[in-house]
């Protein structure tokens, strides 16, 4: 049996665009991802985010799930528009007192608040004035940020800033498969991710002038490449792929400069990269896939390894195909160019088709494996030296899932759409026992 830690952090997380719900109600206005989801053949099931799991309602019925599981930790992130619908000014106080309701409730069951500030809901009145093109949306979101420390950072000690900026860049403003559905040319598309760099280095520095006791981190999708055999040309070759693939997002927020091997560069203004660089409390990795690399002596001196059409992947997310050494090359990579002070891992699972027969839906060995097999991974990290500090499962409950709509499950209890029941999938007692036992069984 594998044993982590004394006082490891086992925990679940959820996004509220996913599962709350009441995208209308008690004053929430618009988000990039309401109106993205209105728009005629972006989600696949032609869905909205509403009612989503209906967590806006259900509120106590998911805090008793948690119990359930015996997490210490829940993840979730915070609505922008329904705490300052119009983007800025003045505080939506029936928004406010939705949040406030969830952190009580879960303190009261002995469950740490992590809160993520940004998981992709821009308000659609601020994509309206240029979104994340615009360079002002970077004080703006600072505000935003530093508000919800005045708010929660009482209770709330940790806080994660943005939830996966290459994945709301890339894909809501370059290949426009998130909302808001953009595709800009590459030197237009790297400004809006200097400006998300902006916000970023502004926010920790706004939100620490309100509470300086808080700890602050990040979460990205690094998606790392691994050395397909571990030669060391082969490790130098992943290495670089990774400064290309990823350290564009944290070379500037850990080290103040951009790598030099970028294909295009922003305008950066005096002062642009002492903003963007700050302290992290902490490290935040999204750990779902990854791919294979070697060395080549030609540039960029590795080769991506092409999967083979067998490979495991999931059956309704072609793009998480099973890799479980990311865990570890993820957490390595992090603390030889970063010096991670502390990883966790603030997201993994697997999806499953929601239309399985009632019987393979329940017993969900499938994700078990793919999920033990991660641990294990996330394990020799540990073994290795890495800071890994917790471990965060996608998700606690089904949810509405981007483009893909409703038709795939990341969550330990199914969510019945019709009736909004939560049941617990056989991973769910699997996962309690994990908690419980503080080990891999």
């Amino acid at each position: 049996m594998l044993t982590f830690p004394e006082g490891f952090l086992w925990g679940a997380a959820t996004a509220s665009i996913q599962v709350e719900g009441a995208s209308n109600e008690d004053g929430k206005a618009p988000s990039v991802w309401d109106t993205y989801c209105r728009t005629s053949g972006k989600i696949k099931d032609g869905s909205t985010p509403d009612p989503g799991a209906d967590s806006y309602h259900r509120l106590g019925e998911d805090i008793r799930v948690l119990k359930e599981l015996g997490v210490k930790a829940y993840r979730f992130s915070i609505a922008w528009p329904r705490i300052l619908p119009a983007g800025s000014g003045a505080v939506n106080a029936k928004g406010a007192a939705y949040y406030q309701r969830l952190i009580d409730g879960l303190l009261e069951h002995g469950i740490e608040p992590w809160v993520t500030v940004y998981h992709w809901d821009l308000p659609q009145c601020l994509e309206d004035e240029g979104g994340w093109r615009n360079r002002a949306l970077a004080p703006t979101f600072a505000e935003y940020a530093a508000t919800l420390v005045r708010l929660y950072g009482d209770r709330v000690k940790n806080w994660i800033v943005f939830n996966e900026i290459q994945a709301f860049v890339d894909q809501g403003y370059g290949n426009g498969w998130k909302a808001p559905g953009l595709e800009l040319p590459p030197k237009e598309l790297m400004q809006v991710y200097h400006h998300a760099l902006l916000a970023h280095g502004l926010a920790c520095k706004a939100m620490r002038a309100v509470n300086p006791a808080i700890k602050i981190g990040t979460a990205e999708h690094p998606m790392p490449r691994m050395p397909v055999i571990e030669t060391p040309e082969n490790i130098q070759a992943a290495s670089r792929a990774w400064d290309r693939h990823i350290g564009f997002l944290f070379e500037p927020m850990m080290h103040g400069r951009y790598p030099d091997n970028l294909d295009v560069y922003p305008a950066i203004k005096p002062g642009d990269m002492e903003a963007i660089k700050d302290r992290l409390d902490f490290m935040g990795l999204n750990m779902y896939t990854g791919a294979y690399v070697e060395a080549t002596e030609a540039p960029p001196y590795y080769r991506t390894i092409p999967f083979p059409r067998h490979h495991f992947s999931a059956p309704t997310q072609g793009w998480l195909r099973m890799l479980p050494d990311a865990m570890y090359w993820g957490a390595r990579f992090s603390v030889e160019k970063y010096g991670a002070p502390a990883i966790y891992f603030t997201e993994n699972g697997l999806s499953t088709p929601h239309d399985l027969p009632p019987e393979e839906d329940r017993d969900d060995v499938t994700r078990i494996m793919f999920v033990k097999a991660y641990l294990a991974a996330m394990h020799a990290a540990i073994a290795d030296g890495c800071p890994v500090k917790g471990y965060f499962f996608w998700s606690p409950i089904d949810s509405f899932e981007w483009i893909s709509g409703y038709t795939c499950s990341f969550g330990l209890y199914r969510v019945d759409w019709k009736t909004m029941e939560r049941t617990p999938r056989l991973s769910a007692k699997w996962y309690r026992e994990v908690v419980r036992r503080n080990a891999i069984v």
